[in-house]
């Protein structure tokens, strides 16, 4: 944290801006090998190796709705923890590391479905529109 106030990594998945606190990333990646595991949820990418360590990829795009990932588009890795364990999460791209203050989080909008407000621990206007941040511990449930 710098001067005070918190940080979060934005990506974008398609046109929709998203954010994660900064202290919970571990990395970026677009050097992952992921491997498809047979027999998963959609949402479950595959496995891949981290220096070593073997970590779940997630299509976080399943987790909001939009369509798969085309298998000749390369996202971008995003490492992080969620519940102690690190992950791997597909973004389109990473946009910008942004500093906040926590009283500009507002809640997810009220027309937005449940099965997505839930996953969100709320919204924040900048100058660009709205940037959902995720709460990594229940959205990827």
């Amino acid at each position: 944290m710098s001067n005070g106030k918190p940080e979060i990594v934005i990506f974008e998945i398609e046109e929709d801006r998203y954010g994660v606190p900064v202290d919970r990333v571990v990395e970026v990646n677009r050097e992952l090998v992921v491997t498809r595991i047979p027999g998963v949820a959609p949402s479950i990418r595959g496995a891949a190796n981290l220096r070593g360590q073997i970590i779940t990829v997630l299509d976080i795009r399943q987790f909001f709705g939009f369509p798969e990932y085309p298998e000749d588009f390369d996202p971008t890795i995003l490492i992080a923890y969620s519940r102690g364990e690190l992950l791997g999460i597909l973004v389109d791209r990473i946009v910008d590391v942004l500093h906040f203050d926590r009283k500009n989080i507002e809640p997810p909008p009220a027309n937005l479905p449940m099965e997505k407000a839930e996953r969100l621990a709320g919204v924040i206007k900048d100058s660009d529109g709205l940037i959902s941040l995720i709460d990594l511990d229940t959205a990827l449930d």
